[in-house]
């Protein structure tokens, strides 16, 4: 209810971290939103609480997030895209293929990479 029910930046990225814990994939649509957040640490929160709490309903806004101007987002987007449980390393490396932004690509290679090992 918090995480709905307010715009401030630290109380947001205080809930998505509470959430990340928790693990709650009813609550995947509003962290997504959280993406878009003007403040960096929030969207940071958010791309890893989807790591945690996502489904194949956000795969989507976690490839968005590869094009947030933070790298920070971009790493965390990147490899919370690869802990989807519905997400697999064809699919993964076909997405990089599509990525235009080469700071996008980057990211999603890197951590392709780390669990293709």
């Amino acid at each position: 209810d918090t995480l709905a029910g307010t715009s401030e930046p630290e109380v947001l990225s205080a809930c998505l971290k509470v959430l990340r814990k928790i693990g709650d994939p009813r609550s995947e649509s509003l962290v997504a939103e959280c993406l878009e957040h003007p403040a960096y640490f929030v969207r940071t929160q958010a791309a890893r609480t989807l790591g945690s709490i996502g489904t194949s309903n956000v795969t989507e806004p976690l490839l968005e997030a590869l094009k947030d101007p933070n790298w920070w987002v971009r790493y965390l987007a990147a490899e919370s895209l690869v802990k989807l449980p519905s997400t697999t390393l064809p699919q993964l490396k076909a997405d990089i293929a599509t990525l235009n932004e080469l700071e996008s690509r980057k990211a999603l290679e890197a951590a392709v990479a780390e669990v293709d090992l």
